[in-house]
């Protein structure tokens, strides 16, 4: 069967859609003309060979495969958790679909992001060190540095994140709160709301990570035939490995919310599944998540 769609979802929007940079530009020198929102554009485009939405929610992307000729080129759909969401549930319906999310990034990446991308400069030596600790390359913390810096008047410097020269790298610390901001935009927000168990799952892998000492191996007898003993630090029901869980924790790390073991196959979520890092943001976004429950 031919692919009818990519799906590519990410909790920093302005990293996949934006240009330049996006991931249109880097698929066709003629992404600007072909990149296109969900709204009543969507349906006249549709039989155009070459098909680009962005803020694509799962009606735009059933309107796709809907109205798209099968024979066409797949079509590239951007968007949110529910994309994502929409895209795995597809796929698992024996749809030709590709599914990519956006997980964490590494410290690579975000300076490319920053410096050579978006053309930042950071007085501080230190500031970009800072934004990688304090985010941890969680795409939904990343989104919250850029817009700060986005908004300055003048020169393209990142004062909004590092606040100039005198300050040092010790000025980002108006970040500290983005993970209260990302836990309020993550409970709340449409394009990364997440559905009750994916939260559960959130809390779970938390509680057992916090029990071992932020050390676990193995996470799969923890979450399954052991969790009894985590009942008391999180009152919800065990993994079932038969059931939708699998594809709702393989989804919290696509979106980079949780950490994940490198060396695990990609198609075993899991086994992939790390233990949180004692200081890891995940933390202050589960403690405005719980704040909000």
């Amino acid at each position: 069967m031919q692919v009818r769609a990519v799906v590519i979802a990410s909790l920093w929007p302005e990293a996949v859609e934006r240009s330049p940079g996006n991931v249109p530009d880097r698929l066709d020198p003629e992404a600007a003309s072909h990149l296109i929102a969900e709204g009543p554009e969507l349906s006249t485009r549709l039989a155009e060979r070459v098909l680009m939405v962005r803020s694509a929610g799962p009606e735009a992307a059933a309107t796709v495969l809907a109205g798209r000729d099968a024979l066409l080129p797949p079509a590239l759909l951007l968007g949110g958790a529910d994309l994502l969401r929409w895209g795995a549930g597809a796929a698992g319906e024996l749809i030709e679909i590709e599914v990519f999310g956006v997980t964490r990034l590494p410290a690579s990446v975000i300076r490319w992001w920053f410096q050579r991308v978006r053309g930042f400069e950071f007085d501080a030596p230190l500031a970009l060190a800072e934004i990688e600790k304090m985010t941890a390359g969680v795409p939904l913390l990343l989104d919250l540095f850029e817009p700060r810096a986005a908004r300055r008047d003048g020169p393209r410097r990142a004062d909004g994140i590092d606040g100039g020269a005198s300050a040092g790298a010790g000025a980002v610390r108006p970040g500290a709160g983005a993970g209260r901001r990302a836990g309020r935009c993550w409970a709340t927000t449409r394009s990364c709301g997440c559905c009750p168990r994916e939260r559960d799952l959130l809390f779970m892998v938390a509680a057992v990570s916090e029990e071992n000492g932020y050390h676990v191996p193995d996470m799969t007898p923890h979450l399954t035939a052991d969790w009894e003993y985590y009942q008391e630090a999180c009152k919800v029901r065990a993994f079932d490995p038969s059931g939708e869980d699998g594809r709702s924790l393989e989804l919290l790390q696509l979106l980079g919310l949780l950490p994940v073991r490198a060396e695990a196959a990609s198609n075993r979520p899991l086994e992939r599944q790390a233990a949180v890092p004692m200081a890891d943001p995940l933390w202050r976004i589960l403690s405005t998540m719980r704040s909000k429950a």
